[in-house]
């Protein structure tokens, strides 16, 4: 699976939407049908921007499908928060590697704090 797919970069918060009844995917930017209460999940970071996908596919299931009609029915939502993504690509060619600033070192630990909420749309 690439790792940017579905990927959304500097997203300082975000709020995930689905219906009330906890019925159906849950998606961003919209509350539910007029007059609707939604559930609601608000993730956020503080330190710096973070990276997120909401998509309805888990890694497995898009690895293992070779083709879009062989992915599963849609039947839940799955997040991702990421606090840091290497580029995929240098500046000139595939070939060469991505600008420094852009490098995630392997060898070192690296600790990111993101507030989790969930509740009624508010």
């Amino acid at each position: 699976m690439p790792q940017e797919y579905g990927c959304h970069a500097d997203t300082h918060w975000v709020k995930l939407y689905g219906p009330a009844d906890g019925a159906g995917t849950a998606f961003a930017g919209e509350s539910g049908a007029a007059g609707q209460r939604s559930r609601c999940l608000e993730i956020s970071m503080e330190e710096k921007p973070f990276y997120f996908s909401a998509i309805p596919y888990t890694p497995q299931e898009l690895e293992s499908a070779l083709h879009r009609e062989e992915l599963p029915a849609p039947r839940r939502t799955v997040v991702s928060i990421l606090g840091a993504m290497r580029g995929v690509g240098g500046i000139d060619s595939w070939g060469s590697d991505v600008e420094p600033a852009y490098h995630v070192p392997a060898d070192e630990d690296i600790e990111y704090g993101f507030v989790i909420r969930r509740g009624q749309d508010v």
